[in-house]
């Protein structure tokens, strides 16, 4: 298998140092050497792979960039060797203490679950001993917490320091810098030291997010990559030297800064005008006492709080590799939001989480954290926390396992720095529930106490009570809420008679009024938006609560992106569908479209709890078509930007880091979700296939090494073990994987490749339609070489474009590359006479030029024994020509070969 290197997969298969073996001295030898080990960055994992699965796989093939595998497989290791050591610092402060802990903990566990019999030898530096520390060793820590990071840092050409990381003479400043890097073990050259550290002891937790690459080391900003290379390395010397290889970007080019006495906001000029950023400072400074007075008693010294401001989600993607709408860096105290006409999300939640976070954390309960920010802040999306929890209680069926998993269901390696979900809601209203019932103080202190792994001791210490006990009587005051609350689509009898007191029509007016209902409907069909408008306006001014017309005077303001004034029309149909009137059967159509139009605008303006509660309302999932789908597509694309094609490169590229982590279903469900926007993109079915035919490779490697541990049995076969006696048969033992949907892994593969080659043969043949147009329209040889390079990235091995790109260099007469170019047509032996007369002929040319004429000759007449006649066959003879011609003029003169 094709080795996967990331964070997230750097616990990867470890176990006993190498024993002595003299049949494989001499390969050992050359790879011992530092110097000849030439990176990249996962060539650590390839250096560990070759000598462990030596072990395993009795004909091995070296993975690309790593060293060569050993024939081990009879051979077991000694149990007092490592094969990799995992180092790491000491951390005074006691809850960073604890939760770095934790993250080694879980990152260890989540290994494990992955590779079988993954293990690791792991220790603090300072009770690490020298055979430890002469392994293929991982060092996490800073340069203040971990000695032998900072020498080794600086031999390369790192500084790393509180803040600030530089690379020779390029400087980086940030609390949340991450350095990773691959360089020989100072203890053993022999080996390798994986090296992950950064400027802040907090901010290394998040490196389980960050995919490596093909290079010796990576610096991230978050998860924006700044800068990527390789070390200088001489052979045979013991250690490597600065980058003398690099890739640089920067972040965050021309944003202007504005400070406040709490706050800096970073913002485009030319995006966000000075007036909005003074608004929003403005706003931020007048809420902050109110913020600051819900800090713990007695907490001083709060941070200042960073904002950086976006216009769209596509330029926070650019500048930040992240597709939410808004995230945190709590280890920066930065916030990252888009800020827009439509997507304002400054919201309070956000500050106070900041500053909770910096007055009682790093917690190790990350969700708690949010859960209480939510609770305590004076609102969220724009409404009360206590409806909308009790409206996804009730989704939810009332069950409190809901809030229960969302406390339960934590990892400390991944924080709660994205969007809240329903689930953050739900836990949110319970958090709420606590502080009004028993006061802030003992909510924050059960959030110092809490984890996931003691959360109902925590608890009962804090409360001293259980926390299903609290959860069952903070259900039933919700139940209570809404008991005798039904949907109006769920009523019998919507609109009593009783209760029903039509409103008074002038006689004549009832056919009039729904001749301008039905006359404003069509032109909304044929998109005559202005005058619907108008129609809809007019019979307001004689009837102001007709629900039919204000829901469609509310769709046609929002397809205006008239979001507040849609917003105001929307709410006043729900109003006038509420009162009794006489339009009891609109009423279910203007309930759906009205619940329907709320959610699209809260989804736009990237508010998407609030839009999921409008969006699953009752009155929409059951309301007429095409209310049902429409609700279905936003629910499933409100989180993405509006730019497709975006939205699918950001997906592809999340696969490719779910891919390398061995995460199948993550990227399976990101590709599926680009190819519902555009079925046809051929790299999305390229990328899937390579999902699936990854995954069955994993399963095999698993099942072929444990069958080698326990040949006594067949993993994917049916098995029973006999009892202590030996005699009978007495129970089965359950398969490892599914035969059948371990197969069909290779047929779903099989089936996505053909998908993407059918689709790569006509964009291929698209783009050489493209290039003969600039070629032969426009006269852009070099336009025309782009396009034909572009459809060669996506088959290397079709003929035609090989000639179509050397055709190019010819008529650019840059020889050397036309040569090869057509020699990559001949090596594929392609079976159209003509385009292999072309060649041949193009190829003497470029002989000729050269003065080769023998090697001329041999071409124009290979070339006229493909095609003889037209354009292509008198090029050639003309050719033979010129050859006999040169020759005469040049006798006497030593021809070149």
């Amino acid at each position: 298998m094709k080795a996967i290197v990331s964070i997230a997969v750097a616990l990867l298969l470890v176990t006993g140092s190498r024993p002595a073996f003299p049949a494989s001295r001499q390969a050992r030898d050359v790879y011992e050497d530092a110097g000849a080990v030439r990176g990249p960055l996962s060539d650590f994992w390839y250096k560990v792979r070759s000598e462990w699965s030596g072990y395993m796989n009795p004909d091995p093939q070296p993975p690309p960039g790593g060293g060569p595998l050993k024939q081990r497989t009879f051979v077991t290791a000694p149990p007092n060797r490592a094969w990799v050591s995992l180092v790491f610092g000491a951390l005074t402060p006691k809850p960073l203490s604890h939760l770095f802990a934790e993250f080694l903990s879980e990152w260890k566990l989540a290994e494990g679950r992955n590779w079988p019999y993954a293990q690791i030898y792991d220790r603090r530096w300072d009770r690490m001993g020298k055979q430890g520390r002469t392994q293929n060793i991982i060092m996490i820590g800073t340069p203040w917490t971990l000695e032998p990071v900072g020498p080794l840092a600086g031999q390369l050409g790192f500084t790393v320091a509180p803040g600030r990381v530089e690379i020779g003479k390029r400087r980086y400043r940030g609390d949340n810098l991450i350095l990773i890097f691959i360089a020989p073990n100072p203890a053993n050259p022999g080996k390798y030291a994986l090296v992950i550290t950064g400027t802040n002891d907090e901010g290394l937790m998040q490196a389980g997010h960050l995919p490596y690459g093909e290079t010796d080391y990576v610096l991230f900003r978050g998860r924006r990559l700044l800068e990527s290379g390789f070390f200088s390395k001489t052979k045979g010397a013991p250690a490597w030297g600065p980058p003398d290889r690099l890739e640089a970007t920067t972040t965050h080019s021309g944003f202007a800064i504005r400070e406040t006495a709490h706050y800096t906001f970073w913002y485009e000029t030319d995006r966000h005008s000075r007036d909005e950023v003074d608004a929003l400072a403005t706003e931020k400074e007048a809420a902050y006492p109110s913020l600051a007075a819900l800090l713990p008693d007695g907490a001083r010294g709060a941070p200042r709080i960073t904002y950086y401001l976006y216009p769209t989600v596509d330029r926070k993607i650019d500048e930040t590799a992240r597709a939410d709408i808004v995230h945190l860096d709590l280890a920066a105290s930065e916030i990252h939001a888009v800020f827009s006409e439509t997507q304002r999300l400054a919201e309070p939640y956000l500050d106070l989480m900041v500053l909770l976070h910096r007055v009682l954390g790093p917690t190790r309960a990350p969700r708690l954290e949010r859960a209480l920010a939510i609770a305590l802040a004076p609102q969220f999306q724009g409404h009360d926390v206590d409806p909308m929890a009790a409206r996804l209680f009730q989704e939810a069926r009332g069950r409190e396992s809901a809030v229960l998993k969302s406390l339960r269901e934590q990892d400390v390696t991944t924080p709660a720095d994205g969007p809240p979900s329903e689930q953050d809601v739900l836990l949110s209203g319970f958090m709420r529930h606590l502080v009004l019932g028993h006061g802030r103080e003992r909510v924050y202190e059960f959030l110092r106490r809490a984890s996931p792994r003691n959360l109902d001791d925590a608890f009962r210490e804090v409360y001293g009570e259980r926390l299903n006990d609290a959860l069952g009587e903070w259900a039933a005051l919700l139940r209570s809420s809404f008991i005798g609350v039904a949907s109006r689509t769920e009523r019998d009898d919507p609109r009593p008679e009783a209760a029903q007191s039509p409103a008074v029509i002038e006689p004549g007016r009832e056919a009039r009024t729904g001749d301008d209902i039905a006359r404003g409907l069509d032109l909304m069909k044929v998109r005559d938006d202005a005058e619907a408008a108008r129609v809809f306006e007019e019979h307001l001014r004689i009837e102001p609560s007709h629900p039919v017309a204000l829901v469609s005077l509310a769709r046609i303001r929002f397809r205006a992106g008239r979001f507040e004034e849609a917003e105001r029309t929307a709410l006043s149909a729900l109003t006038a569908c509420a009162e009794p009137g006489s339009h009891a059967t609109a009423c279910p159509r203007t309930d759906a479209w009205s619940h329907l139009t709320l959610g699209r605008i809260e989804a736009l303006r990237g508010r998407y709890v609030a839009a999921r509660v409008e969006l699953t309302h009752p009155a929409v999932t059951e309301g007429p078509d095409p209310v049902p789908t429409l609700a279905e597509y936003w629910l499933e694309t409100m989180g993405q930007s509006r730019n497709q094609l975006t939205v699918i490169s950001h997906l592809k590229r999340e696969a490719r880091v779910s891919l390398r982590n061995l995460d199948w279903d993550r990227a399976e469900e990101d590709l599926n979700k680009a190819l519902q926007i555009d079925p046809t993109d051929s790299e999305a079915h390229r990328l899937l296939s390579e999902v699936y035919h990854k995954h069955h490779e994993y399963w095999a490697w698993q099942i072929r090494y444990l069958n080698d541990v326990h040949p006594d049995y067949n993993v994917l076969g049916r098995m029973t073990l006999p009892d202590e006696d030996r005699t009978t048969l007495v129970y089965g033992v359950e398969m490892l994987h599914n035969v059948d949907s371990f197969n069909d892994l290779v047929l779903k593969g099989n089936l996505e490749l053909m998908k993407a080659q059918s689709l790569y043969a006509v964009e291929i043949q698209n783009l050489h339609q493209e290039g003969e147009r600039f070629l032969l329209e426009e006269h852009d040889t070099s336009e025309a070489l782009r396009t034909y390079l572009r459809a060669l990235d996506l088959n290397g091995d079709f003929f035609l474009s090989h000639f179509l790109v050397g055709r190019c260099y010819f008529l650019m007469e840059r020889f050397d590359e036309a040569r090869r170019s057509f020699e990559e047509v001949l090596k594929r032996r392609p079976g159209d006479a003509s385009v292999l007369a072309w060649t041949h002929t193009y190829l003497g040319y470029i002989a000729l030029e050269q003065e080769e004429l023998t090697a001329a000759k041999h071409a124009f007449e290979k070339a006229l024994s493909q095609v003889s006649s037209g354009k292509v066959g008198a090029l050639a003879r003309e050719g033979l020509g010129k050859v006999s011609t040169i020759r005469l003029l040049m006798q006497g003169t030593p021809e070149r070969p």
